[in-house]
């Protein structure tokens, strides 16, 4: 944690450095290096904010809600989906060293909340969609994307890396939420609904927090 606290003060102290020169570089360069800065700022509080996580009723201990997309939705928005996604690497990058699922727990944040930032970004900065537009259908992917991800990904890890047979984690799972008896359930009752909880509160906070970072002309484009 001290490690990721440097870092913040660091990337920080960067970001003030180019604010400083601003007027003595030509705007396109600004805008380059104002879109690192912003991305790695905001690679650094998503990874802090992984630490303040929830678990939902019925939903198993791996399945833990958060709000680290939001900095990557901001860096998307303002700079592009490619920076959007370059924070959601980022936070999972730093995770993966404090992580209890040899990285596949990161692997898939990455693949599945990647998938709702780039989607989400693309429509809003280069199609110019609304923002209520952007996050609906970058919802409706994440959902779609944890499921086949899930089939396709992570449960065969976890069977051949972690030796955990899906047999064994729809079993953890029942005794949890008691509508899940196989993987069908698992699917229909688990990670649909946890997804699309994910993407309203998600898309409540956007409304709340994006209104205000547009204040703020030096992180927007």
């Amino acid at each position: 944690m001290s490690l990721s606290i440097n870092l913040c003060y660091l990337i920080i102290d960067i970001d003030i450095r180019v604010i400083v020169l601003e007027n003595l570089a030509s705007n396109d360069k600004i805008i380059s290096t104002k879109a690192l800065v912003t991305t790695a700022l905001f690679g650094v509080i998503s990874y802090l904010i992984m630490f303040i996580e929830i678990n939902l009723p019925f939903m198993p201990y791996f399945l833990k809600l958060d709000l680290s997309d939001i900095p990557a939705l901001l860096a998307g928005f303002s700079h592009g989906p490619l920076m959007g996604v370059a924070v959601v690497f980022l936070k999972n990058f730093f995770h993966v060293f404090s992580t209890a699922t040899m990285g596949i727990g990161e692997l898939t944040n990455f693949l599945v909340s990647g998938s709702y930032v780039v989607v989400a970004s693309y429509l809003f900065y280069k199609r110019k969609f609304s923002l209520n537009s952007s996050l609906f259908v970058g919802m409706a992917i994440m959902t779609i994307s944890a499921v086949v991800i899930n089939l396709m990904v992570v449960i065969p890890l976890y069977e051949t890396v972690l030796d955990l047979p899906l047999s064994k984690i729809i079993e953890m799972v029942g005794e949890i939420n008691p509508l899940v008896n196989g993987l069908a359930s698992y699917i229909a009752f688990v990670l649909i609904p946890f997804n699309l909880i994910k993407g309203i509160v998600l898309f409540f906070a956007m409304m709340m927090v994006f209104p205000k970072i547009q204040s703020y002309k030096y992180l927007w484009r």
